[in-house]
């Protein structure tokens, strides 16, 4: 499958959107071919690729972004740790509301998923700067969640339990589920599933 490049728009092609914390974005529609490829090998009718062109800014008392990044929200990477998945899990089983790990990282859409010998849960609220396979990250601040993370990815069904369980455990009296991170190198590098991360500051 060829996408195309071309970065001049039509009526027909410019497609826009909103993001959270009042941005939008605007892109191009890649076309009826790669629409139709993603929708069959992805088992789900109806999807469309949208390449992002241009991003406008949320108004600036709702925080920081990166203007280079289009789509994100503070920052470009979000992390969490596999012990404080399965504490809000277990959390959850507790209240009798039973749901499984991929329902859960599903919902609070990192990227980065950290797991290791007797990690306690919550440790990524203390990691002020990381190496990833040789990879630097430095913290930028918690992830405030919000009610999406109360709707089933693949269902649209909406369950108050996960957000009700972090305001039951607040984190500097907001509902924090995980951490933003930033990379300032801006050299091309890869990172693996399996590769070593090693805490090299702490913020607390």
């Amino acid at each position: 499958m060829v996408v195309s490049l071309e970065t001049k728009q039509t009526d027909a092609k410019k497609k826009e959107g909103k993001i959270c914390w009042g941005g939008s974005l605007e892109g191009i529609d890649c076309g009826d071919e790669v629409a139709e490829w993603l929708s069959w090998n992805l088992d789900r009718p109806g999807l469309r690729l949208i390449r992002c062109t241009v991003r406008h800014a949320a108004p600036k008392q709702y925080g920081r972004i990166d203007s280079k990044v289009m789509g994100n929200n503070v920052c470009q990477y979000l992390l969490f740790t596999q012990p404080t998945l399965k504490w809000l899990q277990q959390e959850m089983e507790n209240d009798i509301t039973e749901i499984d790990e991929d329902n859960l990282l599903f919902r609070f859409r990192g990227n980065l998923l950290i797991s290791g010998n007797d990690l306690p849960a919550h440790a990524e609220l203390s990691w002020g700067e990381l190496d990833i396979g040789g990879i630097k990250l430095k913290y930028d601040s918690p992830c405030e969640r919000c009610k999406m993370v109360n709707i089933d990815q693949d269902t649209s069904e909406s369950i108050y339990k996960p957000l009700s369980i972090l305001g039951q455990n607040k984190f500097e009296n907001k509902n924090v589920f995980g951490i933003y991170l930033n990379r300032e190198d801006t050299q091309k590098c890869k990172m693996r599933v399996g590769q070593q991360c090693m805490v090299i500051k702490k913020n607390i």
